[in-house]
């Protein structure tokens, strides 16, 4: 409760590893602070996170983990690793994860739109990294990327290469890009909306405002 937060830390100078759910499992926290977690265990940072949040790979995404009001700060890695159909569950708000040493957020791309409100700064790479692995995370729902406040990474070296829209192929899933939101394609990195016989099954919303327009980098003009 907001008078009664619970903290859980590590117990001495080396960060623990994390707390991880299954398929079937639910994560509710609330002002709760998650620190010094996250060791990578001498891998890559893209392959733990402090918070690792795994699903039914074979199931649409399913909303397994609630925060209201939750600190996650000092991961030797992520913040949260979203993947295998996990995602945040409907409600989650003022989410704040800083300190990292890598992304504060890795998610599948249909879990992205689950992201909550709240505060993605201060870690080591301030974006959001989707690993756009084509089939086995394509959106397969109408799905928003919402304005956190950081950018979206897409695909890269730890990641695929193809960012899908579109996966059945009796209807149209569009994907909806907030105002104000930058997406960073890596190398070779593509966006994808799927057909099925020349019918659409993926489509792209991108309406931006002017006041929402940032400043093209000189490099890239």
């Amino acid at each position: 409760a907001a008078d009664k937060p619970i903290r859980i830390e590590r117990g001495g100078a080396e960060p623990w590893t994390n707390i991880e759910t299954r398929a079937g499992a639910e994560l509710r926290l609330a002002h709760t602070t998650v620190e010094g977690g996250g060791d990578p265990n001498g891998g890559r940072l893209t392959q733990y996170g402090m918070i690792d949040v795994r699903g039914d790979q074979d199931l649409p995404p399913q909303p397994i983990f609630f925060a209201d009001h939750v600190t996650l700060a000092g991961s030797g890695s992520l913040g949260v690793w979203l993947r295998e159909g996990g995602s945040f569950a409907t409600g989650s708000t003022d989410l704040t994860i800083t300190g990292g040493a890598g992304f504060p957020v890795l998610a599948w791309t249909n879990a992205a739109g689950s992201l909550p409100t709240g505060k993605y700064t201060g870690n080591a790479t301030d974006e959001i990294f989707l690993p756009a692995m084509d089939t086995r995370d394509a959106i397969g729902a109408d799905m928003t990327l919402f304005n956190r406040g950081v950018p979206y990474r897409v695909g890269g070296d730890t990641g695929g290469t193809s960012l899908r829209v579109g996966v059945t192929k009796t209807s149209v899933h569009v994907l909806t890009i907030e105002p104000g939101v930058t997406m960073r394609f890596a190398k070779r990195t593509r966006l994808l909306l799927d057909a099925d016989a020349n019918e659409p099954t993926g489509a792209l919303v991108a309406e931006g405002t002017a006041a929402a327009v940032e400043r093209v980098p000189e490099s890239l003009t």
